[in-house]
C-alpha cells in the first residue's frame, strides 16, 4: 500500500514538473515573439528574422504562423522575394486559412493570394 502511495505522489510530482516546463517554454517562445515584432517594427529588420530563425521549431501553433508571417516580411524589406515566397508558404501550410490584414504591405498579401 505505502509502495502505491509513493508511486502516486511521484507520478503526480513528475506530471507537475512537466506542466510548468511546458508553461515556461510557451511563455519564453512568446517573449521571443514579442521581441522580434517589437525589433522588427523599430528597423531591427535582420535582428528580428534571426532571433525567429533560432527558434522557429520550437514555435506551435498560432505563434508558429506568427514567427514564419515576421521572418517572411523581414525578407520582404530586405527585396528578397524568393525568401518571402518560401516563409510565406510555410505560413500558409501551417495555416491555409491565413488572410493577409490591412497592415500588411501590398506586395505580401499578392504574393499570399497567388499562393492560396
Amino acid at each position: 500500500m505505502r509502495k502505491s502511495i509513493y508511486i502516486l505522489l511521484l507520478t503526480l510530482c513528475t506530471c507537475m514538473a512537466s506542466a510548468q516546463e511546458s508553461t515556461q517554454s510557451e511563455t519564453h517562445m512568446r517573449q521571443i515573439l514579442s521581441q522580434a515584432e517589437s525589433d522588427y517594427r523599430i528597423g531591427r529588420i535582420e535582428q528580428a528574422r534571426d532571433a525567429l530563425l533560432q527558434e522557429l521549431s520550437n514555435f506551435r501553433g498560432n505563434q508558429k504562423q506568427n514567427a514564419l508571417r515576421l521572418i517572411a516580411l523581414s525578407y520582404l524589406a530586405r527585396f528578397d522575394m524568393e525568401h518571402t515566397q518560401q516563409y510565406a508558404t510555410q505560413m500558409l501550410q501551417e495555416n491555409p486559412y491565413y488572410t493577409p490584414s490591412a497592415s500588411d504591405p501590398a506586395t505580401f498579401a499578392d504574393m499570399v493570394n497567388d499562393i492560396k
